[in-house]
């Protein structure tokens, strides 16, 4: 898929961050947007500036997905990019402490999010007459446990999990839809809040570690394009910083030596 003129995108979490940046992207590419985000007063003028048709929906809600996808396939009759790209953030802290809305929102955001929109849109992308290209977002946090952030790294595990297997299944039937998964390191994006409300001094000292990282991390659309690039070019691990290659070979020898996990030094010595 080289040429992106016309081809019709669907975009979860395109209302800001990474999201907009992909939007924005592709637009630029010719390409025509279905923009889908939960917040609406982000969302409608990013529409309005793309002329793209947008959907409020939370990505977490099956049927509203669903209802989603029958929305656009009224109006279109393929959909030839599909970007699982919505994503939320818990609280730093101990698993432990997690509470059962926080844990669930990520879960449901993150990992049923993906799940949702697949469940909605393959069907209709191996039923229709064109070829499509699917594009997950995880994170370098598929590739490495952290302590006060499991609940966020578990669930890009299952993201790329999904995804991996997701592009061995139509593999398999043969179809005509490639798949990527982006997993990018820190972004200069809003996905983390400052304001959040943490357990202990020392969760507050780490989550400001982790803003400032975010402060200085590639921007939402230097990540775009690394994506943009790889849906031309139909390559399936997305990695905008290169470093997170070594992140695989680096968990397999952990594994080979049976070494026992630690917090990273680094973070340690900032708390």
């Amino acid at each position: 898929m080289r040429d992106l003129a016309q081809k019709l995108a669907v975009i979860t979490g395109a209302a800001s961050g990474v999201g907009a940046a992909l939007a924005r992207a592709l637009h630029a590419e010719g390409a025509r947007l279905a923009l889908l985000d939960v917040n609406e007063a982000d969302l409608s003028p990013l529409a309005e500036e793309l002329g793209a048709h947008s959907v409020a929906v939370d990505v977490a809600d099956a049927s509203a997905v669903e209802d989603a996808a029958k929305g656009i396939y009224a109006n279109h009759d393929n959909v030839h990019l599909l970007i699982n790209n919505a994503g939320v953030m818990p609280p730093m802290g101990p698993i432990w402490e997690l509470s059962d809305n926080e844990l669930r929102r990520v879960m449901d955001v993150n990992v049923r999010g993906v799940v949702n929109g697949l469940r909605a849109f393959v069907p209709r992308l191996l039923a229709q007459s064109e070829a499509a290209h699917i594009v997950n977002t995880a994170s370098e946090a598929a590739f490495a446990s952290r302590g006060f952030v499991s609940g966020y790294h578990a669930s890009k595990h299952a993201v790329l999990a999904i995804t991996e297997g997701l592009a061995e299944e139509l593999g398999f039937l043969d179809a005509p839809i490639r798949v990527s998964v982006v997993c990018p390191s820190a972004i200069n994006t809003r996905l983390m809040s400052d304001d959040v409300e943490l357990p202990s001094a020392e969760a507050q000292r780490l989550w400001t570690v982790y803003l400032k990282s975010f402060e200085r991390g590639l921007s939402p659309e230097d990540v775009a394009r690394v994506v943009v690039d790889g849906i031309k070019e139909e390559r399936f691990y997305l990695l905008p910083h290169p470093e997170v290659r070594d992140l695989p070979a680096e968990r397999a020898q952990a594994v080979a030596d049976d070494k026992y996990p630690t917090f990273a030094d680094h973070l340690a010595g900032l708390i």
